[in-house]
């Protein structure tokens, strides 16, 4: 009787025990989902804090994109109105052009058109200016082959009363335009009257005159001999062209970015016609959002309607860039989104438990006495992470279903915390890569010679180059330079690599062969020195082949080293071109230390030409992985073989191009070509 009174209590005590263990563990669980209803009030703020962030840095990588662009427009307008002084102060070493030229730059005809601002300004009075300034036609050319989507016009709009305007577009029966008081003519005069300046002025959007596009117009003053004011040199850049160059916007990316002028315009957005013409149109624009983005302020501001504004002012310019988002849309991005996604994994979690909970209380005794003390732990630690604390690891008890949905939490916690980590990085990262490359870009199109006529008061020779790189920075380079009055240094190189590598290796070898060539020596001697300090920390096992030639321009005389180039092309005396047959053909440089170069030597008779390449231009490969090869390069040199070193240039990239079609690039094309007049001297 004893014993089974025993039993009796003890089998009381038990389930008196199991009870309260049940009435806990669900009462713990409760409180889990509790918790993590408050910590998503608590962190929603939180994490929309962390979503704004992500887009006030895109907007703000958007602004200094865009800066470097309008800084890029302004320099070359400050160019060309230097360009232009220089034509007023060197009179006599420019030629008089009288007869219009056109020039074809990719299929469409570019040329010179003479407007008059009014009736009192006559064509006998101005022959002189316009013949001399028909030379800015050259470095216009230049820069609307690299620009060609995003100039409309280039123009000189002379205090005298007359317009040289270039472009692909001619108006018939206009003689007349009265530029004199036109907006861009005013900035830019009011800028060249406070002192002698070439500094740039931006307009803000305006209907073009003739065409009745909307154009934002960059110009600057440029002066005659004496540094008197003589007029406004210009570009006009339409405003649809501008916004696909400034802004950087995925297909996929939420919101609507668009760019305002200094009085609220908008010029043009990602959203097209839906856009409104002002800010002041939209109807959850308030006073002062309008009046911080007119300020030019850098910010971000929300509207009651539940709209957000982020902006910041684009330099050198009146404009701003701006990014309307709804809170719909903010709360739809990525990372909010996996940050619902988690609170909810982890309240199913927690009611889950609560069902495990009640079904083991129910079980027997010998089950409910097995899974208690897991099921509790688990619990506990579940209850841990949906603190936010996920840092924290459940205890593994034992070898079972209990212990697989531990780990299983454990792996949750990890990959959550990771995501969470990196997943706020890698947009803002990609689009630094992106800039810093487009920078890296810029610097190195910087280093290589780029302004042509190179030489503008050498007569006896033309010198032209190019280089197109396949990817954003390339491992070719070319450059040449003056060792002294007589003697021209001409350099072409590749590479062994692409991308960033290449492009740092490129400008150290650059570097070097210039600076040991201004010492003076031959082709071979200064190649072997270049070479050994190229060999020194070469870890990366990158090597260059280099054509270095140096001319005698009084005699013709050439001596030239290659190490292990592609073979120079000449023209000698009329003929075709031809292969050059060297007898010195030495190996890569930055491949073996203390090498000796050998030197090839040639005379280039008043006529001849050579043209250099890499072989990006050879081995450019078709659809059909069929090669450009040499000969079609010959064939297309003999074609062109009377035109400049420019045209032949141009006429070589252009059958390329036909050539490859839709084939990516897959090396860097880079191209010299340099004709030589002697004492008969060019024209």
């Amino acid at each position: 009787m004893k014993n089974e009174k025993r039993k009796t209590i003890k089998k009381k005590l038990l389930k008196i025990f199991l009870a309260v263990s049940a009435v806990s563990l669900i009462t713990a669980s409760i409180a889990g989902v509790i918790s993590i209803i408050k910590i998503h009030d608590d962190d929603e703020d939180v994490m929309l804090s962390q979503v704004k962030q992500n887009i006030y840095a895109e907007i703000l990588l958007n602004a200094n994109i865009a800066s470097a662009e309008m800084k890029k427009y302004s320099g070359y307008v400050e160019d060309f109105s230097r360009q232009i002084h220089d034509i007023y102060t060197r009179t006599n070493d420019y030629s008089r052009i009288h007869a219009p030229i056109s020039d074809n730059l990719n299929n469409s005809v570019y040329d010179i058109q003479i407007f008059l601002a009014d009736e009192n300004v006559s064509f006998d009075e101005i022959p002189e200016d316009v013949s001399l300034l028909r030379n800015i036609q050259k470095v216009w050319r230049n820069i609307l082959i690299d620009e060609k989507d995003k100039f409309a016009f280039a123009y000189i709009a002379s205090k005298k009363g007359f317009m040289l305007v270039y472009s692909n577009i001619h108006y018939e029966g206009i003689k007349y335009y009265n530029y004199l008081g036109s907006l861009w003519y005013r900035k830019a005069f009011e800028r060249g009257s406070v002192g002698f300046s070439y500094g740039a002025v931006f307009t803000d959007i305006y209907r073009d005159a003739f065409q009745e596009w909307d154009i934002i117009t960059c110009a600057a003053p440029f002066y005659d001999a004496e540094n008197n004011f003589a007029g406004v040199v210009g570009i006009d850049i339409k405003a649809g062209d501008l916004y696909r160059v400034l802004v950087h916007q995925e297909e996929n990316e939420k919101g609507a970015i668009f760019i305002v002028d200094g009085a609220g315009k908008i010029i043009t957005s990602s959203s097209g016609d839906s856009v409104p013409k002002t800010l002041m149109d939209y109807d959850d624009m308030d006073d002062h959002t309008l009046s911080s983005i007119l300020s030019g302020n850098t910010g971000i501001s929300w509207t009651k309607s539940g709209m957000y504004y982020v902006y910041a002012p684009i330099e050198q310019t009146e404009c701003k860039i701006c990014l309307r988002i709804s809170e719909d849309e903010v709360l739809s991005s990525d990372i909010y989104i996996a940050y619902e996604k988690f609170t909810f994994v982890l309240a199913l979690f927690s009611v889950s438990f609560i069902v495990i909970i009640i079904m083991t209380a129910l079980a027997s005794e010998k089950f409910s006495e097995r899974f208690t003390a897991p099921i509790l732990a688990l619990s506990k630690d579940v209850k841990i992470i949906s603190e936010w604390n996920l840092d924290h690891r459940a205890e593994v008890h034992d070898n079972d279903e209990i212990g697989d949905l531990a780990l299983s939490v454990n792996e949750m916690a990890m990959s959550l915390k990771e995501y969470m980590t990196d997943f706020g990085k890698v947009t803002i990262e990609k689009e630094q890569i992106r800039a810093e490359l487009n920078v890296a870009a810029q610097i190195q199109a910087d280093m290589l010679p780029k302004k042509f006529p190179a030489f503008p008061d050498r007569n006896e020779f033309d010198i032209y180059a190019s280089m197109t790189p396949a990817k954003e920075v390339g491992g070719d380079f070319y450059d040449f330079f003056m060792i002294d009055s007589n003697h021209l240094a001409i350099v072409i190189a590749d590479v062994s690599d692409k991308g960033v590598p290449a492009a740092l290796f490129m400008v150290i070898a650059k570097t070097l062969i210039k600076n040991r060539a201004k010492m003076g020596g031959r082709p071979s001697e200064i190649l072997s020195d270049v070479n050994n300090q190229l060999c020194e920390g070469n870890d990366a096992m990158l090597f260059v082949t280099v054509w270095l030639g140096i001319l005698e321009i009084s005699t013709g005389h050439a001596a030239a080293s290659n190490a292990g180039h592609e073979l120079p092309v000449v023209m000698m005396n009329g003929k075709r071109f031809t292969l050059m047959n060297e007898e010195n053909h030495n190996p890569a440089m930055a491949v073996i230390p203390d090498i000796e170069f050998g030197d090839n030597e040639f005379i280039l008779e008043p006529g001849s030409i050579i043209y250099l390449y890499t072989d990006g231009v050879a081995e450019a490969m078709n659809s059909d992985n069929k090669l450009y090869g040499t000969d079609r390069m010959l064939d297309t040199l003999n074609t062109h073989a009377e035109d400049s070193p420019e045209d032949i240039l141009n006429a070589m990239k252009h059958d390329v191009d036909a050539f490859v079609k839709d084939t990516p690039q897959s090396d860097d094309i880079t191209m010299i070509c340099l004709k030589y007049f002697g004492t008969l001297r060019r024209n």
